[in-house]
């Protein structure tokens, strides 16, 4: 696997690491291009993020109004499930180059099967006869059981699917949520953090804890 000089498009906390994970790559020696570049909302945006994160290319534009030229390849660098449809839906028609990130240090079963466009993290996890669609971003330690089915723009922030489970289009999984054994989920839906999805759900609902636990602070003796 090589990855060309790349745009990425986004400069907040997920490009940041996305950045790690190719410098991650070219020392584990995987060929990878250089960073091009990043198209955010403003310059002023980019030059905070920039500060930041230690970035050294430059700000090429706004996503709306950016020529993408064909000699890059791009990567979307952010989260959010929706926004990330919508660009794609002007992208795609293009025909541009969206190759997939994965970490060296991520498992991958030789059954699976991935599109493009995705983000795979530190310490993920693939398991047998995965399928898995387009353009989704898995943080470190995501995992996807064996004969799981994963549609497309989904995020995973390290939360996972267990066996046979499946995942449609554009969720946000927030930290730890976990999808049990063949449970199947529609698209467009939040599911917050540390959730057990242990039924079937349809599209553009959120799951949640309706009353959450007091946290008691059990202070050392003496304060």
């Amino acid at each position: 696997m090589s990855i060309p000089d790349l745009v990425l498009v986004g400069s907040g906390g997920a490009a940041a690491e996305i950045v790690g994970y190719l410098d991650d790559l070219r020392r584990a020696g995987t060929p990878v291009g250089r960073v091009a570049g990043f198209l955010g909302p403003s310059r002023e945006s980019y030059e905070q993020h920039r500060n930041r994160y230690g970035y050294e290319a430059n700000y090429l534009g706004h996503p709306d109004t950016y020529d993408y030229p064909s000699c890059y390849a791009y990567v979307v660098a952010f989260a959010q499930p929706g926004p990330k449809l919508e660009l794609l839906k002007r992208l795609l028609p293009m025909g541009l180059e969206f190759p997939s990130i994965i970490h060296p240090t991520a498992m991958l079963a030789g059954s699976a099967r991935l599109g493009q466009g995705n983000i795979v993290g530190p310490h993920c996890l693939i398991g047998p006869a995965c399928r898995i669609g387009d353009f989704n971003l898995l943080t470190a330690y995501s995992f996807i059981s064996h004969d799981c089915e994963l549609g497309s723009f989904n995020f995973l922030s390290s939360s996972g699917l267990s066996g046979s489970a499946c995942l449609g289009d554009a969720n946000f999984l927030g930290i730890r949520a976990t999808l049990l054994p063949g449970v199947c989920v529609g698209s467009h839906n939040v599911i917050q953090a540390g959730m057990i999805v242990d039924k079937d759900l349809g599209d553009r609902e959120t799951v949640f804890y309706k009353f959450k636990e007091k946290i008691q602070i059990i202070q050392p003796e003496g304060h």
